[in-house]
């Protein structure tokens, strides 16, 4: 699929008369055009041609009452993962959920007691590592859909309530996870919101690293107990790509396959 879109739309002018020559993105002709520039958007191959990357920032955590939680992330491809989520500074002593995929394994750990982890949550967090180059990688299926808007959020009080209605393009994708609606910027071609069967994401703030640009303020949406919106803010502060990560990093604690000894 990733071949099918490899060619990137141009832009088209438009003479305003009276004024300067004014530079406008011509909408896409089809889907695998809008996903075609908004890879390029990202940074292109830049996307997905890494080894390691290394993500620093932090998530809000809530159990009971609201923590800033230390959030890291280290990948190394092709499908290594670890995720922290450390609250220690917020509630003291040591207190750290860690997540790990290895290969097709996923457990957790929290404060150094290993449990079970969801490997298809382990897999989209990989997959969120590749932005919207993983869509473009891996579809089976796409097509373009009513133009529609993003409309993120701030926090007031204890309510998130929409401060920004951002106009975009959509582009329903299927993989193998499942189908994914993109919104995607008529503008900037950056992804602003993927919105799946149980959970969506909203994304803003976006800046370069490395070459790859990414968004540096998430919003995670899930649902919770009796259906309500579960609304997780997380930053990303800095991004690393290719510094060495030892493959013991994904392996501490991994429970035995069947059989094993």
């Amino acid at each position: 699929m990733l071949k099918r879109i490899a060619a990137c739309a141009a832009a088209v002018l438009v003479l305003v008369p009276g004024a300067r020559v004014v530079t406008q993105a011509r909408p896409p002709a089809t889907a695998e055009d809008l996903l075609a520039r908004s890879v390029a958007a990202h940074g292109g191959a830049r996307l997905s041609s890494w080894r390691t990357m290394a993500i620093t920032g932090t998530i809000e955590m809530t159990d009971g009452i609201t923590y800033r939680a230390a959030y890291r992330v280290q990948a190394k491809m092709p499908d290594k993962l670890k995720v922290e989520e450390d609250m220690t500074a917020d509630r003291g002593g040591r207190y750290v959920y860690e997540y790990f995929r290895n290969g097709s394994q996923a457990w957790s750990r929290r404060n150094l007691i290993v449990g079970k982890a969801d490997l298809l949550r382990l897999e989209r967090w990989m997959n969120q590592c590749l932005g919207v180059a993983y869509y473009a990688k891996h579809s089976t299926a796409m097509a373009l859909k009513p133009d529609g808007t993003a409309d993120w959020m701030t926090k007031s009080a204890d309510q998130y309530h929409v401060t920004e209605r951002r106009p975009a393009y959509v582009v329903a994708v299927t993989t193998a996870t499942g189908s994914t609606d993109l919104y995607i910027d008529r503008n900037t071609f950056h992804l602003l919101q993927e919105v799946g069967a149980d959970s969506r994401r909203l994304y803003s703030e976006f800046r370069s690293f490395g070459g790859a640009i990414h968004p540096t303020r998430i919003l995670e949406i899930t649902k919770g107990r009796g259906g309500a919106d579960v609304i997780t803010p997380i930053t990303y502060d800095a991004i690393r790509y290719d510094a060495p990560i030892e493959d013991w990093v994904f392996e501490e604690d991994m429970p035995k396959k069947n059989g094993a000894k």
